[in-house]
C-alpha cells in the first residue's frame, strides 16, 4: 500500500481553501450511496463537499443508484449478494462504474416491484433484523473484490454513517482494523434507545446495537450527530467527541414579494421521505384540505419513497392531493419557487416518534433556505417539530387535529405572515445550516484524525 506520510499536510482555512499540500483520501461506508436527492446520501455529501471526488470512494450496502457527479469510485454489496453467496457459494459484490447505471436502474425497478420484497418491507421488525444480521455475519462480507477495492483506493480514514443494523458496524470495525484507518462516524436517526415493549427480540437487537456502538465509538475521532438533544443523550451513554451538524445547504438570500395581503389559493409542497408512517400525517392534512372551501388548496408530494398500493388506496379520494415522481435537486428548486408553503411532517405513532425523536429532517434546511413559510405537523417531542416551534420559523401543529391544521392554514393566508416566517427561516438557515461552515469543520476534523493515525505508527 502507498505511504500515507503526506496525508497530514492538508488543512482548510475559514473559506474552505486548502492550505497544505495533500488532501486525505476518505473511504465512506453507508447503506445509501452519495446522492443529490436521497436524504442520507445527500447529507454525507454535504459534509464532505470539500474533499475532491478523486479523493472519495464509497462502499454502500443497498440497491440504490450512486451519483457519479459526486464520486467516481463505488463498491456495492447488498442483501441479494449475501443470498446469492448462500445459494451458489460464490463471492459477489462489485465495483460500480457510470457505464453500469442502466443495468442498475433495471435491477432497482425489479426490486421495487417485487411482491415478496414488498411484503417483507411492511412486516420487518426485530426478528427480520436479527435474521438479516445473522446472514451477513455467517455468510461473510470480507470478499476478495472488496479487499482489493479498498487496497487499490488506499484510504487514510473511514467515514461511517451508522444504522440500525449490527452487520454494518461489524464491517466498519473490520475495515478500520485491517486497513489501520482513522474513523469519523455520523449518526442520523436513533436506533439505540429503549422503548416500552415486552418483545424479547427487540431487547436482544437493542443490546447488540448498543454494544456495537459503544465499541466503535471508542475508535472514533469524532461522532457527528444531528441535534443538541442527541448529543446530550449519547454523551451520557457512549464515550466520544461529539459534533452537532444539522443538515446543511448552500444559502442564497431571497426576498419573497407577495403583492396581495390575502390570497385566494395556496400550493403546498412536500418533498421528502414518507416512510416511518409520515404518510399518515400527510393523509390527515389531505383530508383536512378536502373539507376546506374558504380557499383553493393544492398539495403536491414529491418522494423517493416506495408508495405501496395500500398507501395509494388511502389517498385515492383525495382530489386536491397529487403524488409526483421524484425529480433532481435543480428541478426541485424551481418547484419550491412556484409553491407557497413547504410542508414538514412527522408521524404521531409511538414507534416512529421514538425513532425520529432526535432527528432534524434533511429537507428542513432546504425549506428554511428557500425563503418560503413552513407548515409543520407532528408530535411536540420530536426534535424537528420542537426545533421549528422553538425558533418560531413555522406554523406548527402538534396534535393530530383537523381543526388545528385548518387554523394554521387560515393564518398562512396572510401574505405578511408568510413573508415574516420565510425571512426568519433564511436567518436561521445562515446560523445553523450553512454548508460551508459544516463542511469546513468536518474536513479539518478528517485532517486531524489522519494526523493522529500517522503519528501513532
Amino acid at each position: 500500500m502507498l505511504d500515507r506520510s503526506e496525508s497530514a499536510n492538508w488543512e482548510l482555512d475559514g473559506m474552505g481553501n486548502s492550505t497544505r499540500s495533500r488532501i486525505p483520501k476518505v473511504l465512506i461506508l453507508s447503506h445509501n450511496p452519495l446522492s443529490k436527492n436521497q436524504s442520507n446520501g445527500k447529507t454525507i455529501y454535504s459534509m464532505l463537499k470539500y474533499i475532491p471526488k478523486e479523493n472519495l470512494a464509497q462502499v454502500y450496502l443497498t440497491t440504490d443508484i450512486p451519483d457519479f457527479d459526486l464520486c467516481n469510485n463505488y463498491f456495492q454489496i447488498d442483501d441479494f449478494d449475501i443470498l446469492r453467496k448462500l445459494f451458489y457459494g460464490k463471492e459477489f459484490g462489485r465495483s460500480v462504474k457510470s457505464k453500469d447505471i442502466s443495468e442498475q436502474i433495471h435491477f432497482k425497478e425489479e426490486v421495487r416491484n417485487s411482491l415478496i420484497l414488498n411484503i417483507i418491507r411492511h412486516t420487518k421488525g426485530p426478528l427480520f433484523n436479527i435474521f438479516r444480521d445473522s446472514l451477513w455475519m455467517i455468510i461473510g462480507y470480507r470478499e476478495k473484490l472488496l479487499r482489493q477495492f479498498i487496497m487499490d483506493f488506499n484510504p487514510d480514514i473511514l467515514f461511517f454513517q451508522s444504522s440500525g443494523n449490527v452487520f454494518s458496524f461489524r464491517i466498519a470495525q473490520w475495515i478500520i482494523r485491517v486497513f489501520k484507518l482513522g474513523l469519523i462516524m455520523e449518526t442520523t436517526d436513533d436506533y439505540l434507545g429503549k422503548k416500552l415493549t415486552i418483545n424479547p427480540l427487540f431487547w436482544i437487537l437493542n443490546n447488540r446495537l448498543n454494544a456495537e456502538y459503544r465499541m466503535i465509538s471508542k475508535r472514533a475521532s469524532m461522532i457527528i450527530v444531528i441535534s443538541e438533544e442527541m448529543k446530550r443523550e449519547y454523551s451520557k451513554k457512549f464515550y466520544s467527541n461529539y459534533y452537532v451538524a444539522m443538515n446543511s445547504v448552500k444559502i442564497e438570500n431571497r426576498l419573497i414579494d407577495y403583492r396581495e395581503e390575502h390570497c385566494d389559493s395556496l400550493r403546498i409542497l412536500f418533498s421528502g421521505n414518507i416512510e416511518l408512517n409520515r404518510w399518515k400525517t400527510i393523509l390527515l392534512l389531505s383530508k383536512t384540505i378536502e373539507k376546506i372551501e374558504f380557499i383553493k388548496i393544492e398539495l403536491d408530494i414529491y418522494t423517493l419513497s416506495n408508495i405501496s398500493r395500500y398507501v395509494k388506496s388511502k389517498f385515492a379520494r383525495m382530489k386536491k392531493t397529487r403524488f409526483h415522481k421524484a425529480v433532481d435537486a435543480e428541478k426541485l428548486v424551481d418547484i419550491r419557487d412556484n409553491s407557497d408553503i413547504m410542508l414538514h411532517v412527522e408521524s404521531f405513532d409511538f414507534r416512529s416518534r421514538y425513532i425520529t425523536r432526535f432527528s432534524i429532517s434533511t429537507k428542513i434546511s432546504e425549506y428554511l433556505a428557500s425563503g418560503k413559510p413552513i407548515l409543520a405537523i407532528g408530535p411536540a417531542n420530536v426534535e424537528s417539530i420542537r426545533y421549528l416551534k422553538r425558533e418560531k420559523v413555522a406554523e406548527v401543529v402538534t396534535y393530530p387535529s383537523e381543526k388545528d391544521i385548518e387554523n394554521s392554514i387560515r393564518r398562512l393566508m396572510s401574505a405578511g405572515h408568510r413573508i415574516e416566517l420565510g425571512q426568519k427561516g433564511i436567518v436561521l438557515a445562515h446560523e445553523n445550516h450553512n454548508i460551508e461552515r459544516v463542511a469546513c469543520d468536518i474536513s479539518n476534523a478528517i485532517n486531524d484524525a489522519t494526523s493522529i493515525i500517522i503519528n501513532a505508527k
